[in-house]
């Protein structure tokens, strides 16, 4: 880039991003306005020690249902994983480049930067991915353009992909006054380089706007309704970073561009669409990574004197296996939940077989096997997930109990009483149920550790990295725990009789609807969402727990369809 291009593209960084702190007060009124929350967001699990809650604020289904109310819906900012999928959906360039951004905030379990300031170094992150990224994309224009400027002559095939990349990147049509803006940058990059360099400072410009950096939502007000329906662009912006976790594709911009969006039947045929497209695996898998954090799983680490098999590959591996796992439930196979917590088939490769003690599949790839329903029952026994939630020498009932007591039951749990002993004996100093049974003979720490222990004890046949076992240090296991404090309370013998007890209850299904549903609206729930998330959950019963119903129900509903007046004027 020449002296005068980079001195261009420095300009155009600090009008479009002008991201310093306050609070958003109002929509901008052009393609350099930005605006931004004044909270931030916090690691997944933080807080606490062994029992603490990094989770869930609280069951599903609180308030009262009085009325057709509204949730608040905070201006979004794209989240790491949404960055990515749209530039790989709009460039062509899947290097993740977001991993470069700051960590994102969460609402809840789940990612999201609806009330997260951008910090002042992360205009310049914006400005050099943009600049990086438009290089790497003029590098090969025939891929980008929608002309031959050869043919169409420069000026006009600029112009026409100005509009076109724009309308793509910026989710709707673009106005003559920010075409005109867009004209001018590629004419001042021409004049002072070529034409490929005039397209790249159009593209830098484009992707430090607002408006791709921001899902900005002004929506219809009409005359006596107090909700406000988002226009169609706007809902088109929220079905594709709900269910694709990335840009709307050209036929749901048509659609809202054909005003089909305004049907609730349109809006639900385009759901279904867009569910039966590959990138619909994008949305599980996320789901599914952040409830369970598994990004953690890279820095997952075992003790090398008592786990020598373990190993960052392995690691990875096992969350392989999990994705592909959630992959088939629910999308290859009949899509309930019943088949996510109690199928017994699973995939490896070499190394996976060798942990699950089974004849390795030939090749180097993955492949379906069936496991003793005995041992194995669906997503809970996964290796990542006991590995993840056990400590770096021995398990830890504590850990797994938390996991199922807040990611399958929705119910939070206070952190440990200042000054609490946390201490983990060494393997062979305490047996797992003596360690617990300290706990529980503590009045200071039973009443959150019967909460958990009792429920992680049904998984002790999974020793710290994952694998099967009989016995630990020499003693036979005993795998019965007791569930208390749900709808399916009493005792249950291993990970099978736990999960049996989890697919008979009720609370499972409405927990996993109020995930999904805070999922999908980028926010947590509050009681004005009773009405709503009530709605879901007999939706969600009515069709045996099937989550592409759910989702169907949650973006079809009248909290993702509509706004209150109040949400963006004032940030939370």
């Amino acid at each position: 880039m020449t002296p005068r291009l980079r001195e261009l593209a420095l300009g155009v960084a600090a009008c479009a991003l002008a991201l310093g702190a306050g609070c958003y007060t109002g929509l901008a009124s052009d393609a350099d306005g930005l605006a931004n929350g004044d909270s931030t967001g916090r690691a997944p699990g933080e807080g606490g020690s062994d029992g603490s809650d990094g989770g869930s604020d609280g069951a599903p289904g609180e308030g009262t249902c009085e009325g057709d109310r509204l949730g608040a819906s905070p201006l979004q900012r794209l989240t790491r994983t949404e960055y990515d999928h749209t530039i790989a959906d709009l460039l062509g360039i899947d290097t993740h480049p977001a991993q470069a951004l700051p960590p994102d905030g969460l609402s809840g379990l789940f990612a999201n930067n609806g009330a997260t300031a951008v910090p002042s170094y992360a205009v310049e992150v914006y400005r050099d991915l943009a600049e990086s990224l438009a290089a790497t994309a003029i590098a090969d224009l025939s891929e980008i353009l929608p002309c031959d400027p050869a043919q169409l002559g420069e000026d006009a095939c600029a112009a026409e992909f100005i509009e076109q990349f724009g309308r793509r990147a910026w989710r709707r049509p673009l106005d003559a006054a920010q075409v005109d803006r867009l004209v001018q940058l590629y004419q001042q990059g021409r004049a002072d380089g070529t034409f490929a360099e005039g397209i790249g400072l159009v593209i830098e410009a484009v992707l430090q706007s607002p408006w791709f950096l921001y899902r900005i939502e002004s929506g219809v007000p009409a005359p006596g309704e107090e909700a406000i329906a988002l226009d169609g662009f706007e809902l088109a912006s929220r079905l594709s970073y709900f269910l694709w976790r990335s840009m709307p594709d050209d036929a749901l911009l048509a659609a809202a561009e054909a005003g089909e969006l305004d049907d609730p039947e349109f809006v639900e045929a385009q759901v279904r669409r867009m569910l039966d497209d590959p990138r619909a695996e994008r949305a599980l898998l996320t789901f599914f990574g952040e409830l369970f954090a598994l990004d953690t799983t890279a820095s997952l680490y075992k003790d090398p004197e008592l786990f020598d098999t373990f190993s960052p590959e392995l690691a990875a591996d096992m969350r392989t296996e999990l994705e592909l796992f959630v992959l088939s439930a629910l999308r290859e196979g009949d899509g309930r939940v019943d088949t996510l917590l109690g199928a017994n088939h699973t995939f490896v490769n070499a190394r996976l077989a060798a942990l699950y003690g089974i004849e390795a599949p030939a090749g180097d790839g993955f492949t379906r096997v069936e496991l003793d329903p005995s041992r194995f029952r669906g997503l809970v026994t996964k290796p990542v997930l006991m590995a993840l939630s056990a400590h770096d020498q021995r398990t830890s009932p504590t850990f797994r109990g938390k996991l199922v007591r807040t990611r399958l039951l929705c119910q939070g749990l206070p952190p440990p009483p200042p000054g609490v002993e946390s201490t983990v004996p060494s393997p062979g100093e305490l047996s797992t149920r003596e360690w617990v049974q300290q706990r529980l003979d503590n009045p200071s720490c039973a009443g959150c550790h019967e909460l958990m222990d009792p429920i992680g004890l049904a998984f002790e046949h999974f020793d710290a990295m994952g694998r099967y076992r009989d016995q630990d240090d020499g003693a036979a296991i005993d795998a019965h725990g007791l569930l208390v404090g749900t709808d399916v309370d009493g005792p249950f013998d291993g990970p099978s009789g736990l999960v049996d007890k989890l697919l008979a209850s009720e609370q499972v299904g409405a927990c996993i609807a109020h995930e999904w549903f805070e999922f999908g609206m980028g926010r947590a729930t509050s009681d004005d969402d009773a009405c709503t998330t009530a709605a879901i959950d007999e939706s969600f019963a009515s069709t045996d727990h099937d989550i592409t119903e759910l989702m169907v129900a949650i973006a079809t509903s009248p909290a993702f369809r509509l706004r209150r007046p109040d949400d963006l004027e004032e940030a939370p």
